[in-house]
């Protein structure tokens, strides 16, 4: 029932009532979170201090409030790590306790007074990367130890940022089920994003295969591969490149997910925005250029790094714009696709937006990023357009097909059977030839189209039957034989036109040329080795060089192109014979022919015959 007036809904309500439906449930769920019994630790002592052991008591202790962020500690000298101490008291706990924290920026370390009891290896300080996983300390039974003290070094991450949520102390069979869901939020979360770009990409790369000439589908294969690194840098525990090195990558791929997005949009909507298209791949090169200047320095890359990530910002909210307009005014249907993946992005950002600028620090800081949800969303209903133009173009070839098939199937029906009367009315010999040779062409026209592959003696006996017909019509006589038996070999169609052409080409040499009584075919099969000889009774020919015609060079040709040869002789008993060799490229081989049933393509075509 719900379902239903879920679907009565207008398309652009719907997603709003699917997120504010997530909204409030996550919001629930936070709200019976807060409810339990645990103590919220929302004070601590601070200290700058590069050391990687707990700085003593006389050092400059200051309190300050959690949660901490750098910004609240502006003439703080960059690169400086930072010191919390908490003073646990001794309330007589008789179980395991734990000290969870909602989020951190970045690397972290804890001691339990001197002795570390959690902690990031010191030399990944340098590459730190935890700002989005939560964090769980088990701190063991404090019952009969008096006044305890937790550490917590934070190192500085990009821009010089840390940071540190508020504090919960409680039992560690309450934590750590807390732990579980956040970890599952902040971080499963954008591992699956990863996954999806990646499945996404790969599903987009087999389309293009089977579709090469349609580019498209290599642009949205690109644009998951360079989209997956942001849920990446999300989910990772640390950097797997030194820090300067993995900024030039993240925001490299940033800048290309931007261009390889406007351009799939564009194009696969025809938006005709070519000259911005190209202003936005020109900044993308020129982005590229200047993010060499981590190499160098932090402030000069993440100002430009930023500052280029605003513009293709604009560029991407442009064409949001234009989605919206060609889905609105001109129903267009591609940009439907594309405005429904922008109304996810607007819920999906704006959610975050609210937090990080207008909810106090110390929500915001626990809340829920739901940033790792656009990307998937976005390429999911990308990937969704994409499977639709995919059935559009089956669709479309499904018509044309049968288009061609309403046309051959007329063209046999009126220009078959006008050439089959022609046959039997002709008044002079050479009008009866022409219109065979017309009604064979028209006939082979018919049943190329209709198979794509046969098996070797399915072709060969729609060759003697062609070739009995033509030859029984100049009088001359015909026989056929195979030296060893056919297996059956599944040949492809250009083999199968090959061989075809080849035949018809000596048969109407022989009834042109030769003036001969009888004709003999003899084939032979030496593994995948097709021998065919061709032998008449006529007056005989040489077929050199200075007079070998189109006819016989076009033999040569198709010969060549079935990697065999063709030769002619003269017999002591006079007459031509012809020897073809070709090599069969199969793919499939049994021992014995099956069953011969004619193809579709055989009852077809014969009826032209009747």
């Amino acid at each position: 029932m719900h379902f239903r007036i879920f679907r009565r809904l207008p398309l652009w309500l719907r997603p709003l009532i699917l997120f504010a439906s997530i909204y409030l449930c996550l919001q629930s769920q936070a709200q019976s979170q807060e409810s339990a019994n645990r103590q919220t630790i929302s004070s601590a002592e601070a200290v700058f201090d590069n050391s990687f052991s707990p700085p003593p008591d006389s050092a400059a202790w200051t309190t300050v409030p959690l949660p901490m962020q750098a910004r609240d500690f502006p003439e703080q000298e960059p690169g400086s790590a930072v010191w919390l101490r908490i003073v646990l008291p001794d309330a007589g706990y008789s179980e395991s306790m734990g000290l969870f924290v909602w989020r951190h920026y970045f690397s972290l370390m804890v001691f339990l007074d001197s002795v570390a009891i959690g902690a990031v290896d010191p030399h990944t300080i340098q590459r730190p990367n935890f700002w989005n996983r939560p964090t769980l300390v088990a701190l063991g039974n404090l019952q009969n130890r008096g006044n305890s003290s937790v550490f917590f070094r934070l190192s500085p991450g990009e821009m010089n940022t840390f940071g540190i949520s508020s504090l919960l102390f409680a039992p560690m069979s309450e934590l750590r089920e807390l732990y579980e869901d956040r970890y599952f939020w902040q971080v499963e979360t954008a591992q699956w994003a990863f996954q999806i770009s990646i499945i996404l990409g790969v599903f987009s790369l087999w389309l293009w295969y089977r579709r090469r000439q349609d580019k498209i589908y290599a642009t949205f294969t690109l644009t998951c591969f360079t989209g997956s690194v942001v849920p990446l840098y999300m989910a990772l525990d640390f950097m797997p490149l030194p820090q300067p090195i993995w900024l030039l990558v993240l925001h490299g791929a940033v800048d290309w997910y931007a261009y390889l997005l406007f351009r799939f949009m564009n194009r696969a909507a025809n938006f005709g925005l070519h000259k911005t298209e190209k202003s936005l791949l020109y900044l993308g090169l020129l982005a590229s250029v200047s993010h060499l200047s981590a190499l160098f320095s932090n402030d000069v890359f993440f100002l430009s790094a930023y500052g280029f990530h605003i513009i293709q910002n604009l560029f991407i909210l442009y064409l949001a714009i234009v989605c919206f307009r060609e889905a609105a005014f001109r129903g267009n249907s591609p940009a439907r696709w594309f405005a429904f993946g922008f109304v996810a992005i607007l819920i999906l950002g704006l959610h975050d937006v609210i937090y990080f600028l207008l909810v106090p620090v110390e929500q915001s800081i626990n809340a829920t990023h739901w940033f790792q949800f656009i990307l998937p969303v976005l390429l999911i209903i990308l990937f969704a357009h994409l499977v639709d133009r995919f059935i559009q173009a089956l669709d479309e070839t499904e018509r044309s097909y049968q288009e061609k098939e309403r046309v051959y199937r007329d063209l046999h029906d009126d220009v078959g059977s006008k050439l089959l009367s022609i046959v039997h009315s002709a008044p002079d010999d050479r009008s009866e030839s022409l219109a065979r040779d017309a009604l064979l062409s028209l006939r082979e026209a018919i049943s190329r189209t209709q198979y794509s592959a046969q098996s070797l003696p399915v072709l060969l006996e729609q060759i003697t039957e062609e070739m009995e017909l033509r030859l029984s019509g100049a009088s001359i006589q015909f026989t056929q034989a195979n030296a060893s038996p056919l297996k059956n070999i599944k040949l492809g169609a250009d083999t199968c036109y090959h061989l075809s052409r080849i035949c018809r080409e000596v048969i109407s040499n022989v009834i042109q040329h030769s003036n001969a009584k009888v004709f003999s075919l003899r084939t032979r099969l030496d593994g995948h080795t097709l021998n065919m000889e061709f032998a008449d009774d006529g007056v005989g020919f040489r077929a050199d060089g200075r007079t070998e015609g189109h006819g016989l060079t076009n033999l040569r040709y198709r010969a060549e192109q079935l990697l065999g040869t063709i030769q002619w002789s003269e017999p002591a008993r006079g007459g031509t014979a012809i020897l073809l060799t070709a090599e069969l490229i199969t793919d499939q081989l049994t021992e014995e022919p099956k069953a011969r049933k004619s193809p579709k393509n055989v009852r077809s075509t014969n009826q032209i015959e009747s």
